[in-house]
């Protein structure tokens, strides 16, 4: 069987950011090397999955059929030709500033994409209205957190 499992995942949308304080953070990550040798124990790869409002929660990884399913849709959507987008003040030296913004890092042997921008640039229209491409590439997300959302709040 084909594996279908990706080697880095790692999604972020920054919301309402206000004087600093991020008034709400989604994140999912997926890093089964880091999980391979924790405390000097064996880990199994773990999904992780972050709200600012309720804290971290791990979920199993994910099995080979909705790994499968995950990189066909990212295929059928084009993901790994959408493009980053500017984002205002980026470069400023400012420790405790990042306007809203998400951030899509998914790396494959074979393809990766690793691209940002503003929230109100989401890809890959760079339109504040999320296109039908962008909500079907957060129901792919939802799918491998056992159906819990991501990303409904900007849609």
């Amino acid at each position: 069987m084909e594996d279908h499992k990706p080697e880095r995942v790692y999604l972020c949308f920054l919301l309402d950011n206000a004087f600093g304080t991020f008034q709400d953070f989604r994140r999912v990550e997926y890093n089964p090397v880091e999980d391979a040798d924790f405390g000097g124990e064996d880990v199994s790869p773990v999904i992780r999955y972050f709200r600012q409002a309720k804290g971290a929660v791990e979920y199993p990884a994910p099995s080979e059929d909705v790994w499968r399913r995950f990189r066909e849709r990212l295929d059928a959507l084009g993901v790994f030709e959408w493009k980053s987008r500017p984002i205002a003040g980026e470069n400023e030296d400012v420790l405790d500033w990042m306007p809203p913004s998400w951030n899509i890092q998914i790396t494959y042997p074979d393809r990766a994409i690793d691209i940002k921008g503003p929230i109100d640039e989401l890809p890959p229209h760079g339109t504040g209205k999320p296109g039908l491409e962008f909500r079907q590439f957060c129901e792919a997300v939802s799918e491998l957190i056992g159906g819990h959302e991501f990303g409904q709040d900007i849609l």
